[in-house]
Formats: structure tokens, sequence, C-alpha cells
């Protein structure tokens, strides 16, 4: 049985046209997988399908299961967000609290999924900052989000969602507006924090350099439809293929 399983999503706001349009894939337990498209592809609106995060007017349909359950449709998503699944989103400063420190943050998702004290659920939020390289912790977690870099806060937004132990991480866009010596740092952050503990991974760009990086297999979607999918190296060799017309876009841009 796939951890994820999601066959014939759709989305759409109100009467209009549908923005994602039957889309169907399944993630092994600890693999990775990419999806990857252009802005407004309906990529990202995909992910916030999976999580019942949908913005207001958005209705969704098909189904969704997470470890053998259905929760499309279910309130909170039937409990999965957080110790189940989490989501890095693509603006960490937008994702982050701006009136708390960085290390109360991690902590309250350690006390609320794990159920620890605030002294114990502080100590190991300032263990998970180290992890993701903000050294010393201790020093990070006393931080609020607007005296961090742009690549500190998308480290310690990756902290606040991989603490309470999911088993999927859905990365969207975690490298967005940062240059690119950053983007490699989180790109191998990330990738090393999969291998060392084992959670699959949904990762969300429009750069096949990245999705290369983390996932092995990948799909390409274009106007709310998955149009290829299957190794991503295969896909980039085919010139003619919406993968490759993406990895030319990207390094034209680089």
């Amino acid at each position: 049985m796939s951890l994820l399983e999601v066959e014939g999503l759709g989305v759409a706001f109100g009467d209009a046209a549908p923005v994602v349009d039957g889309v169907s894939f399944s993630l092994e337990a600890g693999a990775g997988l990419g999806l990857l498209g252009v802005s407004g592809s309906g990529k990202s609106l995909t992910a916030l399908a999976v999580l019942g995060l949908l913005p207001p007017g958005a209705r969704a349909w098909g189904s969704v299961r997470f470890d053998g359950r259905e929760i499309l449709g279910l309130p909170g998503a039937g409990g999965v967000r957080g110790s189940g699944v989490a989501l890095v989103f693509q603006e960490p400063f937008a994702a982050l609290n701006p009136l708390m420190r960085v290390g109360d943050q991690v902590a309250e998702g350690l006390r609320l999924h794990r159920g620890l004290d605030r002294a114990r659920a502080l100590e190991e939020a300032s263990g998970w900052l180290e992890r993701v390289e903000l050294i010393p912790g201790a020093e990070a977690a006393r931080r609020y989000p607007h005296q961090l870099s742009g690549g500190m806060r998308q480290r310690a937004l990756l902290a606040l969602a991989l603490a309470p132990g999911p088993r999927l991480l859905i990365a969207d866009e975690p490298t967005t507006a940062l240059d690119a010596a950053v983007q490699a740092r989180i790109v191998g952050l990330l990738e090393g924090l999969r291998r060392e503990i084992g959670f699959a991974l949904l990762v969300i760009s429009h750069d096949p350099a990245v999705v290369h990086a983390l996932a092995r297999e990948a799909m390409v979607m274009e106007r709310g439809r998955v149009v290829e999918r299957g190794p991503l190296e295969g896909l980039i060799r085919d010139p003619g293929g919406a993968a490759a017309r993406l990895a030319r876009a990207a390094a034209a841009l680089a």
C-alpha cells in the first residue's frame, strides 16, 4: 500500500472550469516525487487540496488516501497535518508568525503534536534548529523571523515542519527567491535530512534541476493536468517534451 494515493483529483473555483483536472499519482513511504510546472499550472493547488488547505471559494473532488485512509474533505485533513503530512510553503516570511520567536514557533508544533511540556519543547526546538544548520540553535531560537536572512528563514520553516515527525513532507518551491549558493545549501540539507530520517518527499518546483536533486521520478503539469510522468532524466532527454522546455527556461534564467 502506498503512503499517499491521489486519484482523479480536481479543483475548481465556483462554477468555473477546473484549475486542477484528473490528477492521479502515488508515493511510497520514504520515496521522493517531483511535481514540475510553470506558475499557474496547478501544482501548488494540488498540494493544498491534498492537505485540505484550499483558499475560500475552491472545491475539490476525487480521492486522497493517506496510509490507506480517505482524507479528502475531512476537517483538518483528517488530523494528518503536522504529524502525518507537513508542508513547507514557498514564502517562509509569510508562513512564519512575525510576532513570535522562531524557537517558540517550532516548540508550538512539538507541544501540539507530541504533547511535550514547554521546557522540553523549547529544548528540542533548539536542537532542530541546529539540525537545519542554524547554529547555535539556542541563539537562533530567540530570534524573530525578520532577524533572519531568507535562507535562514527557509531552514527555520523546515525545522518547524519536520520537528513533529511527519511521514510525508511537501516542499512547495523550497528555493524560490534564493541565490544559487543558498539554493544549493537548502537542497543539500533537505536531501540529507530525507535520507537520515526517512520521510517521503513531494517536491514542487518550476526548476527540473531542483527536482532532480531530490527525486528520481517526476510529473509535469500544464493547465491543471499531468502531461508527463516518469524518471526525470528520461523526460528531460525528450527535446520536445514539457520537462525539457522547463529545463531550457530555467537555464535561461540562471
